[in-house]
């Protein structure tokens, strides 16, 4: 079931159906939406006076697969409120959180919706759609890694270590997007990192790799995000959290994720480009050993 749906009117529907329990649950979602967006799903339960699994019951009642599908309509809603709400708005409204003994509840919120996030990104990507993506990148000529913006650091990184133990990893640079891409084809893959506001370069850099036959894995926070729709693997983020700027945490993690993942599938080849990229490191001297030590005067 999609996100863009109108939750009101849905719950509407099927209130009647629904057990006590889980209409005491369904209004709290309609009168706390922020709340279910970003609070785990035993902070709402406890919030409401339920078990936990009422919110199981009631998202299965409501025709949604589970509880993340149905919180996915609300985090959407709230992604779009806060989109069009400006950083500067998100701002203040964190310095109105901040004031005495507010900054203990702050900084812990932030950290239990970085929790939860990374616990979507596992329940959100199963296991073959992580797979069909790395076998994708595995079988390309070049693998082009695109993100900008808040979106650069995931891809930079991802690129960097891809390339300890492959060489055929290409980091679209800001400003030549489009000499980069001129000639990407059938036998290139790009992967692309892009959530919440989306940068409007990437959308058409992607475009323009799809046309030209390209294969595309994306890194999104939306499967209907103008990268989902264009992408052949979506691979799903949640960055919602009480700061003014979106979450780059789950982006990062779920890189390392997939990294992770080629170097296990990676075999023998994988190990000795490993071993040689070692090799490079330690003959330049890049690390920092106790010989670097200078002796005390």
């Amino acid at each position: 079931m999609g996100s863009g749906i109108d939750i009101t009117r849905h719950i509407s529907e099927r209130f009647d159906r629904l057990t006590p329990q889980q209409r005491r649950a369904a209004r709290f979602l309609l009168d706390h939406p922020t709340e279910v967006a970003l609070k785990s799903m035993r902070e709402v339960a406890l919030a409401v006076g339920v078990p936990p699994v009422t919110f199981v019951r009631l998202a299965r009642a409501l025709d949604f697969i589970d509880y993340n599908a149905l919180r996915a309509v609300f985090q959407g809603d709230v992604r779009r409120q806060r989109s069009r709400a400006g950083f500067s708005l998100k701002a203040r409204d964190l310095q109105l959180r901040s004031g005495g003994d507010k900054a203990q509840t702050l900084v812990k919120d932030l950290f239990e919706a970085e929790i939860d996030n990374l616990e979507q990104v596992f329940s959100r990507n199963h296991p073959e759609r992580l797979a069909a993506a790395a076998e994708l990148m595995e079988q390309a000529d070049r693998l082009f890694v695109l993100g900008r913006r808040s979106c650069h650091p995931t891809a930079a990184f991802f690129h960097y270590v891809h390339r300890l133990f492959r060489s055929n990893a290409v980091l679209v640079p800001d400003g030549l997007i489009v000499d980069c891409l001129r000639d990407a084809g059938p036998d290139d893959v790009l992967l692309v990192v892009s959530v919440a506001p989306y940068t409007a370069d990437t959308v058409e850099a992607a475009r323009w790799a799809r046309e030209r036959g390209a294969r595309l894995i994306a890194v999104t926070d939306d499967r209907l995000s103008p990268i989902g729709r264009l992408a052949d693997v979506v691979l799903l983020v949640a960055t919602a959290t009480p700061s003014f700027f979106h979450s780059i945490v789950p982006m990062v993690a779920l890189a390392q994720a997939l990294l992770a993942l080629l170097v296990a599938r990676g075999g023998d080849a994988a190990l000795a480009r490993i071993e040689e990229s070692e090799r490079q490191l330690a003959r330049f001297g890049v690390y920092w050993t106790e010989q670097n030590e200078e002796p005390a005067p």
